[in-house]
């Protein structure tokens, strides 16, 4: 839902739509033993088109190619292998075809300054998400069910994230909540209003 919702203002969300299914196609024309050039233009497209969408599509070949040859072959491991190499040296070659424009991308993400920046990474949440996962599905005391709308502005709009409560009482909900429960020790409310002065340069 949420790809054909930005469809109109994000046009490259069509991207994945398209490539996919060509890429299925190309897997399904080497198990017939036809030629591999829809798979490797499909793979060579996806690749240059988006790095972030061209790894869910590499995910669901996979899966779909791991499937797909299990249930067709069954224990003939002989005719797995012989297709698996044959849509892996297809995928490869699309891949080589890309690297023209995809190294110069690869490069530019790993010379970014903010790859220096140390995350947190972690296949669970943190405590507190547990402790309060059953009064979320019990209460209304959840801070998406205060909210009207939110928006995260980016680093272009100093990486604010913009709620909008419901009333005051909401807002004043909310805010104790995230102060409470937040997950980052450098979070913090920026209170916000119309300016009537006209712009003027700030730094907070």
């Amino acid at each position: 839902y949420y790809s054909l919702a930005n469809l109109t203002g994000h046009s490259y969300f069509y991207t994945p739509m398209m490539y996919l299914p060509m890429i299925i196609l190309g897997v399904e024309k080497i198990i017939k033993n036809e030629k591999p050039y829809v798979m490797c233009l499909g793979v060579f497209l996806a690749a240059i088109s988006q790095l972030y969408f061209f790894f869910m599509v590499v995910m669901l070949t996979v899966i779909y190619v791991a499937v797909r040859l299990l249930t067709l072959y069954g224990k003939d491991f002989k005719s797995i292998l012989e297709k698996l190499i044959r849509i892996f040296l297809a995928s490869l070659l699309g891949l080589l075809l890309s690297a023209i424009i995809v190294l110069p991308m690869i490069y530019v993400y790993m010379s970014d300054v903010r790859m220096g920046i140390e995350i947190k990474n972690s296949l669970l949440y943190e405590r507190f998400y547990y402790e309060r996962l059953l009064t979320i599905f019990l209460s209304n005391d959840n801070v998406y069910d205060l909210c009207l709308g939110y928006k995260l502005s980016g680093a272009g709009g100093g990486g604010y994230l913009y709620i909008v409560a419901k009333d005051l009482e909401a807002a004043a909900r909310i805010k104790q909540q995230l102060t409470v429960e937040r997950t980052n020790s450098n979070a913090r409310f920026v209170d916000m209003s119309l300016s009537t002065t006209g712009l003027q340069v700030s730094r907070s």
